[in-house]
């Protein structure tokens, strides 16, 4: 059994990798996102998809990248149900957690269509520097029920440094 100090520990040192390996001056936008959100996948054991998205004030959610299409199809579902995690986030900053999805009760629509796609649990983390939004961070789970409170921890970090990797390239997505 992988004690927590253990697991964080390894999180880290994967996030430190996916983090130090992008160059921002180098790579465009979406070369970049794509590889942070990849690396989410391989950062955070429960994560199976992730994303970044944005949501418009009218409603309209776009992905800015995506580890495959689960994140594309999961932001397009919020669009048409006009509920969900990123239309909240773009109200209030704190992280959204859904865990066992199935069986909760928030955003009703979206979530009983989510999970006949598979979703099983979802973070979602506003991405800003200082009061501007850069966009969310989605982390979907199709193999597990619950997030852990050392991903969830270690996610915020890691939403701390895409943002920071964003704010580098000083393009403010909404």
């Amino acid at each position: 059994m992988v004690s927590t100090d253990d697991g964080r520990r390894d999180m880290l040192i994967r996030m430190i990798d996916v983090v130090r390996a992008i160059d921002p001056a180098a790579s465009g936008l979406n070369e970049m996102l794509t590889e942070l959100v990849v690396g989410a996948v391989r950062i955070f054991p429960e994560v199976d998809h992730a994303g970044v998205s944005t949501t418009f004030r009218d409603g309209r959610v776009q992905t800015r990248a995506s580890s495959d299409g689960v994140p594309i199809r999961l932001d397009q579902l919020q669009e048409e149900l006009n509920e969900g995690p990123s239309h909240d986030l773009s109200v209030d900053s704190r992280p959204i957690i859904i865990q066992n999805a199935g069986h909760a009760e928030r955003w009703p629509n979206y979530l009983a269509a989510a999970t006949a796609m598979g979703l099983r649990a979802q973070l979602t983390l506003r991405l800003f520097i200082s009061n501007y939004s850069l966009g969310n961070l989605n982390l979907y789970c199709t193999s597990n029920d619950v997030i852990g409170e050392d991903t969830i921890a270690m996610a915020k970090v890691y939403a701390g440094h895409v943002a920071t990797l964003l704010g580098r390239t000083q393009v403010r997505l909404t």
